[in-house]
């Protein structure tokens, strides 16, 4: 009866061990797997001289390792230089668009970004795989707002493009705004400021010597 106790005592306690072992062993293997997620913060920093992400623990996710980086974007890329071109990395810190970029500029939420090859080459847009959708064709270009449409320079002269690439306003004014929320924009022609709505249309003739509101007018960046 005593040996039957004993066995049994054995047996409950070696099941034990086993369960513990197998959550602990799971825990392990978790926390050397997990990986970031879209929950995390993550924090653009610089350790010698280089630049990297780290969480909100202070944990490197992106080991420093770039000449520039920027944070990621709502896809979970980010933009990063290295050997003087730029390329887009993922989370794991390693490229998924390579650097072959001059000039590149973050995603906007429609997943297009404004890229060139070389410094002397027109500008485009490119897909999160690094393709042309827009192709090269701008001297300038601002990013694409929530209104879907990003200010294009062609010949010193600034317009509107929609999504696909097609001209929504021509480029024709010294100086062009984003559009507000209620779809109106100020532009500069003929040394004047006047507005305009979304369609082109001039609803007010340029005829200000100054104009401002809360959407500061945007003159397309070229690095």
């Amino acid at each position: 009866m005593k040996d039957r106790m004993n066995s049994t005592s054995n047996h409950i306690i070696m099941k034990h061990k086993l369960i513990f072992a197998f959550f602990a062993a799971t825990a392990i293997l978790l926390g050397c797997t997990s990986k970031p997620t879209n929950n995390d913060s993550f924090f653009v920093v610089m350790k010698d001289n280089k630049w990297g992400i780290i969480d909100q623990t202070g944990k490197f996710v992106v080991e420093p390792k770039f000449e520039e980086l920027w944070n990621f974007d709502e896809g979970g890329l980010a933009l990063a230089k290295s050997d003087g071109r730029w390329g887009y990395i993922d989370k794991s810190g390693e490229f998924v668009i390579e650097p072959k970029f001059q000039f590149a500029k973050n995603f906007a939420k429609n997943g297009l970004a404004p890229a060139r090859v070389n410094e002397n080459d027109p500008i485009g847009f490119i897909d999160r795989t690094g393709k042309y959708v827009i192709e090269p064709k701008f001297d300038k270009v601002g990013s694409f707002g929530d209104d879907g449409l990003a200010i294009v320079v062609v010949n010193g002269k600034q317009g509107f493009i929609d999504e696909s690439g097609k001209i929504i306003i021509e480029p024709k004014y010294l100086y062009i705004s984003n559009f507000d929320k209620n779809g109106v924009a100020y532009m500069k022609d003929g040394g004047l400021w006047g507005l305009i709505d979304i369609k082109g249309n001039v609803i007010v003739e340029p005829q200000f010597f100054r104009i401002k509101n809360e959407v500061y007018y945007l003159t397309p960046f070229s690095r």
